[in-house]
């Protein structure tokens, strides 16, 4: 188990971290996402020994490795930029890290030998042993970091935007391998990205970060449907923000009456409500039309949408393929576009999932 207590971090005036906690269960992968600016990858180098913080501790298994050197807290740390040594070669990049112990704990030459033809089957790079760096792929140099890191046995594996240099279909493929070697090896793991689709897809366990603080903790499902401020709803995938209020326990969005969370009372109240783009239904030739088709883009699929509404405030929509065709839809065209339901969100943060009334408009 990794346990960080009340981390804080300031380089100059900047506050990088600011009284952070956080545990993270033993064989959990974990990504750290956010921002840039966020304190995600400060966090990760305090927990490497990279980064001294300022206040607060880090342990292992119960026992504090604050003081601890780099070297005797048995982490792996994969970088983004590969970090491989060029004039090595690749067997000898993956055993570097044992061919430098002290002479006493140095495996013999035929167990750095053995365990590097292990790591190159299991990274799928068998037969590639005799390569330099600049020999290889761009994914193939990541998985070469990803063996060299692995080769000293760490207890915990640390990754810095794994596949930040990488273009999307091979970061694509690169994140369900890892996904499916961390199944394999059960070693626990802490990724830093600001990928949230990498995030989601990879994660056991996403931890969110904003402005040196901790936004959200919980599964990729947890913090989608169920996001405790407009920071995270934001962030965690494409949203539409509508400023509305909320009056005798109701509002109004999108020409849609809605009932109003209990919490925001019987009075009139300021909220937010958001609305993800596939939370829309679009009707087309209705005489309640609203909003103006102004553009789409056809995704496989789905289809995203973009509309004007009578306001003038654009809003992005997604629809199935099927229903998009089925309705004809083209540039121009008035739709009317109706909220099935909304996250509602007061200023101090309060929120709740609002649903339309009976009869689904006002």
């Amino acid at each position: 188990m990794i346990e960080v207590r009340n981390l804080s971090k300031t380089f100059g005036s900047f506050s990088a971290l600011k009284d952070v906690s956080l545990s993270i269960e033993p064989g959990e992968l974990v990504a750290l996402l956010g921002p840039s600016g966020s304190g995600k990858t400060t966090l990760l180098r305090i927990i490497a020994g990279l980064e001294c913080p300022d206040a607060g501790e880090v342990a292992f298994e119960g026992t504090s490795a604050t003081n601890l050197a780099v070297r005797d807290r048995q982490v792996g740390f994969v970088f983004q930029h590969f970090a491989l040594f060029r004039h090595m070669t690749v067997a000898d990049n993956i055993s570097f890290g044992l061919r430098v112990r002290e002479r006493a704990l140095r495996p013999s030459k035929a167990e750095i030998r053995e365990r590097v033809e292990h790591l190159l089957s299991m990274v799928q790079l068998k037969g590639l042993e005799s390569r330099y760096p600049s020999q290889l792929s761009g994914g193939q140099r990541q998985r070469v970091a990803l063996a060299r890191a692995l080769a000293v046995e760490p207890r915990v594996l640390l990754l810095d935007e794994p596949f930040g240099a990488l273009d999307a279909q091979v970061r694509k493929d690169l994140r369900r391998w890892l996904r499916h070697l961390h199944d394999d090896l059960g070693i626990t793991s802490v990724f830093v990205t600001h990928d949230q689709e990498e995030a989601m897809e990879v994660a056991d366990r996403v931890v969110v970060m904003d402005h040196g603080r901790i936004e959200q903790v919980g599964s990729p499902r947890d913090i989608y449907d169920h996001p405790v401020s407009p920071f995270v709803y934001r962030f965690l995938g494409n949203v539409n923000g509508f400023p509305c209020r909320s009056n005798g326990g109701r509002i109004h969005v999108v020409g849609t009456e809605m009932i109003a969370p209990d919490f925001a009372g019987h009075g009139e109240r300021d909220v937010t409500a958001f609305i993800r783009p596939h939370d829309f239904d679009i009707e087309a030739g209705s005489e309640q039309a609203n909003a103006t088709l102004r553009h789409a883009v056809v995704l496989g699929p789905q289809v995203r949408i973009e509309v004007n509404l009578a306001d003038g405030q654009i809003v992005e929509a997604e629809l199935a393929r099927d229903v998009f065709d089925r309705l004809s839809l083209h540039p121009r065209q008035k739709i009317r576009v109706v909220p099935r339901r909304a996250q509602i969100f007061l200023d101090d943060g309060t929120q709740a999932r609002a649903q339309p009334t009976g009869n689904g408009s006002g």
